[in-house]
Order: structure tokens, then C-alpha cells, then sequence
């Protein structure tokens, strides 16, 4: 990663990831809620990394940060695209470098070669631009654990930010991404009910305006606004 940082003239300050596993029992329900949809030492250990980055963004006023993992490939046109959205980037907002599995049509604002779209449903936290100001409901929302760190639709709910992304994406998987601690975490069929029912449970336990707020934008959008899958649009 440090390589493609510098191969592209891009400063970079490398965090060591926070290791789940290695946390003890007290640790473990010290940074997490009694209602966590967390099942696992690299789920955990990948939110409390995430959050320990945001928590850096604040204490240091630092206005935005391109956030990447150690398992993407960046395109050549980054440091182009990281110096345009710099610029036009909203006070309290999140860009997704990495492809959306859905996108609306409306387009917040065009830079050379892309797009920035709403992000109407995606995962992964390998690659993206957060504010201060979006760290700080981050931090506030998320800790102590409860939420997977990549759970972009339910933290568009909680009104945390503006949830965007690039299109076409201008980072990607790299070929390191088989081997994270998170993808295939689930070693039982036991264990994936055990995850779905803690998810049903957190859905149910939304703030009613919460509940509201996504109701409204998934009617709003496909009211007015097609929704992009993959290049086709339905």
C-alpha cells in the first residue's frame, strides 16, 4: 500500500489495525453495546480500527481523509480526483472510492472522468473520503460498537452524513482481499442465523424517525431518481 502511495505522490500515515482476537473478554465488552449485531473478534477488530482513525480526525481537526485498507488498488487518477472532491466536498459527508452495489441516477457533482453519485446500497470500508465533521457523528454513532462498520444505508438513516459515491470507482479489490479476517467469518450455519437475528433485532430497535427517515428516501429516490445496479438501470 505504501508503495502505491508513493508511487502516486500520495502522504500517507499508516495505521495498524486493531486485532480482535487478541482482545481480552473485559476489553470486549468495554467497547461494545449490549445490543451489537458483532459476532466476531474481525468484525469487532475492523470497527474499532475505523473508529480509532475518526477519533484521530477530531482530536486533530482534520478537515477531510482519504481512508484506505491494505487490500485495494488505487487508479492512477486518485491524486487528480482526492485534490477535485477536496474542494467541492460537503461539510458533512462520506465518498465511497470503491464500487456501490446501487446508485441513484442524480449526480451531486462531476469531476474530470467521474461522477459523484448517492449511494443507494453498499458495503466495504476499503476505500473512502470522510469530514471532520461526518468523523464526529461517526464516533458518536458507532461507539461503543454495536453497528458492522460498513453498514452505510442504516448510517444514511441515523442522518450521519451524506452517504455518496464515485462512479466509475477509482479504487478496487486487490487480489489480498480473499485473505481478510472478515470474509467468510461464519463457520456454521448456527452462527449466520445467530447474526440475522441480532441484525432483525437492531432494525427493530430503530428510533422511530430513524424508521421514517428511511422510508422517505427509498420512496423519494425511486419516485424521482433511477437506481443504477452495476451499470444497468432499473
Amino acid at each position: 500500500m505504501l508503495a502505491q502511495c508513493k508511487a502516486l505522490s500520495l502522504d500517507a500515515e499508516v495505521f495498524n489495525a486493531i486485532a480482535g482476537r487478541k482482545l481480552t473478554p473485559e476489553e470486549v465488552s468495554m467497547h461494545t453495546r449490549d445490543l451489537s449485531e458483532i459476532t466476531t473478534p474481525g468484525e469487532l477488530g475492523c470497527a474499532l480500527s475505523h473508529i480509532s482513525i475518526y477519533r484521530k480526525i477530531v482530536e486533530n481537526n482534520i478537515p477531510h481523509a482519504l481512508i484506505v485498507e491494505d487490500d485495494i488498488t488505487m487508479n492512477e487518477s486518485l491524486p487528480l480526483i482526492l485534490h477535485k472532491i477536496t474542494e467541492l466536498i460537503g461539510k458533512k459527508e462520506i465518498i465511497l472510492l470503491n464500487q456501490a452495489k446501487q446508485y441513484l441516477s442524480k449526480v451531486v457533482r462531476t469531476l474530470p472522468g467521474h461522477r459523484v453519485h448517492p449511494a443507494a446500497e453498499a458495503d466495504l470500508t476499503c476505500s473512502y473520503i470522510i469530514t471532520r465533521d461526518a468523523a464526529a457523528s461517526m464516533l458518536k454513532l458507532l461507539y461503543p460498537v454495536w453497528l458492522l462498520a460498513d453498514r452505510w444505508q442504516l448510517i444514511r438513516d441515523f442522518n450521519v452524513a451524506d452517504i455518496n459515491c464515485l462512479v466509475p470507482p477509482a479504487c478496487t479489490l486487490s487480489e489480498h482481499a480473499q485473505t481478510t479476517t472478515i470474509a467468510g467469518r461464519y463457520s456454521s450455519e448456527a452462527e449466520i442465523q445467530q447474526s440475522e437475528l441480532m441484525w432483525q433485532k437492531i432494525k427493530k430497535a430503530r428510533p422511530l424517525s430513524v424508521k421514517i427517515r428511511s422510508v422517505l428516501w427509498r420512496l423519494y429516490s425511486r419516485k424521482y431518481y433511477k437506481v443504477i445496479k452495476h451499470g444497468v438501470q432499473s
